[in-house]
């Protein structure tokens, strides 16, 4: 099973970041191989805790798959939850998760997590292989999105990660 787990601070506001990466029928727009997005039922909200299945088209040299996922944004906690869908497709499991914590300064802390099963046993070989660069790839362009789309904070250069990071409970990997 292919995972990663990364981490980045980044001088934005949780909430906007939340926002881009929730924007998913963008991500055609700066991602290169996902040709296709579109949320295939109504985005459902119930107090702070959003839902909603997309469909994403994925391209990558001669291999194309369609996937469906169910996401699950918890605004309160800024937490998005990615699960693959029951339908058929090339997944056997996705489970991709995104924590986005505020600093004391105004930054984030985003903690990315995903862990994929391909049912082809050989792809799923071959993807454990570029695993690791991919994903953190694809923390470069959200970055990059980040960069491009929204305002910046002037983080404090004087900001105690360490004492921030226990204080909030985050284990640090950065």
């Amino acid at each position: 099973m292919p995972k990663a787990a990364l981490q980045e601070i980044l001088p934005y506001k949780t909430d906007q970041l939340l926002e881009m990466v929730t924007d998913v029928e963008a991500y055609p727009e700066f991602i290169n191989f996902i040709s296709g997005l579109r949320i295939t039922s109504p985005r459902k909200r119930d107090g702070d805790v959003e839902t909603f299945e997309a469909q994403m088209n994925v391209s990558y040299k001669m291999f194309t798959e369609s996937v469906r996922c169910g996401v699950t944004i918890d605004h309160a906690k800024n937490t998005v939850v990615v699960r693959n869908s029951d339908r058929p497709g090339p997944l056997k499991t996705l489970i991709n998760d995104w924590t986005f914590t505020e600093l004391s300064d105004g930054s984030t802390v985003i903690d990315f997590f995903v862990d994929v099963t391909l049912k082809s046993f050989p792809l799923n070989m071959l993807a454990a292989q570029k695993f690791g660069s991919v994903s953190e790839k694809m923390m470069a362009v959200f970055v990059r999105r980040a960069d491009y789309k929204l305002r910046k904070i002037e983080p404090d250069a004087k900001i105690d990660l360490v004492a921030e990071f226990k204080a909030l409970g985050l284990k640090r990997r950065v």
